[in-house]
């Protein structure tokens, strides 16, 4: 999980810990804004398997960004969209991980 990081806090990461570890799954880094994610962070800690996207429905930043989709897409890994498929769960017995997703039913505002 890295938060609200971009891609200057990616680098420095990777500077700071050269033998970043593997990752089966990615939270993405600033709601998926064109400023995280960058291809050497995403090939270095190698999440192949799932990527976890927290964005907003219709934000006004356009989030996710077109780039960060195409560089996770041609990572090979499985993208869940909270704007898309709602809450995000993966149930694991520490060994082996189920995803699933609770889409959004109704919306209710004030």
């Amino acid at each position: 999980m890295v938060g609200d990081t971009e891609q200057e806090q990616e680098q420095k990461l990777l500077s700071n810990f050269p033998h970043c570890p593997h990752a089966t799954m990615l939270k993405v880094g600033h709601h998926s804004s064109r400023t995280s994610s960058y291809p050497a962070f995403l090939a270095e800690v190698q999440a192949k398997k799932e990527a976890i996207l927290p964005v907003i429905i219709h934000n006004r930043s356009s989030h996710p960004h077109d780039i960060i989709l195409q560089s996770l897409t041609a990572s090979g890994a499985r993208l869940w969209r909270t704007d898309q498929q709602g809450s995000i769960f993966f149930l694991t017995d520490s060994v082996t991980y189920h995803p699933s997703a609770m889409a959004f039913t109704s919306l209710q505002f004030p």
